[in-house]
């Protein structure tokens, strides 16, 4: 029997695309199969644990006070040859301290400013009463310091006149900044400066006394 030319020639054609099919589909297979390398990842840079910065909490107190030439409250600096002196507070009234200095009563008050109860400024004086008695509470370690250009002040009810700190706070400027005193101008030479710097602040922004 003799096979047709035309078929013959349609087998063939058939026979070789069955071959590219497969052909076709091994190489689907492989690219299937075989994953597309994935790059590595760049190298991150880990910085090296830097030790955590430790301060020393700041003690409230003037005694470390440095070769300050100046007064300046920022850094609880006095002049050098201020004496300083630890005292215990055993009531206050206003700008009228009791204190105790090693066993002793003495009768101390700001320098350098003038607190409105002690004048007849009653609204601004209760104010600076109520201020000055949560800065110096009943037996309040504080510490007072005399000026040295112009030590031993006394002022006319027999007080003492001396720069108060307690915690770290310089009271008498303190009182300055906040309008609840008047600064004396000359009064205080060492921190003169700085007590009419905090008034100036307070007479800006009209606080205390110099509320019009």
């Amino acid at each position: 029997m003799k096979i047709p030319k035309s078929f013959t020639l349609t087998a063939m054609a058939a026979f070789v695309l069955i071959l590219l099919g497969l052909a076709l589909l091994s190489l689907t297979c492989r690219a299937v199969a075989t994953p597309t390398p994935t790059p590595p990842p760049p190298p991150t840079h880990t910085p090296s644990p830097q030790p955590t910065p430790t301060s020393s909490p700041s003690q409230p107190t003037v005694l470390d006070l440095g070769k300050g030439a100046v007064c300046d409250v920022l850094y609880r600096r006095f002049p050098a040859s201020a004496e300083i002196i630890p005292a215990e507070v055993v009531n206050s009234n206003g700008a009228d301290l009791m204190v105790t200095i090693a066993g002793s009563y003495r009768r101390v008050s700001f320098l350098g400013i003038i607190v409105p109860g002690d004048t007849e400024d009653t609204i601004n004086g209760l104010m600076a009463e109520t201020e000055i008695n949560n800065l110096l509470p009943q037996s309040k370690a504080i510490l007072l310091v005399d000026d040295p250009l112009l030590p031993g002040t006394v002022d006319s009810l027999g007080r003492e006149l001396l720069y108060v700190v307690a915690d770290g706070v310089f009271v008498n400027h303190r009182l300055a900044g906040l309008g609840l005193a008047a600064v004396v101008d000359g009064e205080a030479p060492a921190c003169n400066t700085l007590l009419l710097q905090a008034q100036s602040s307070a007479q800006l922004m009209l606080r205390g006394v110099w509320v019009p």
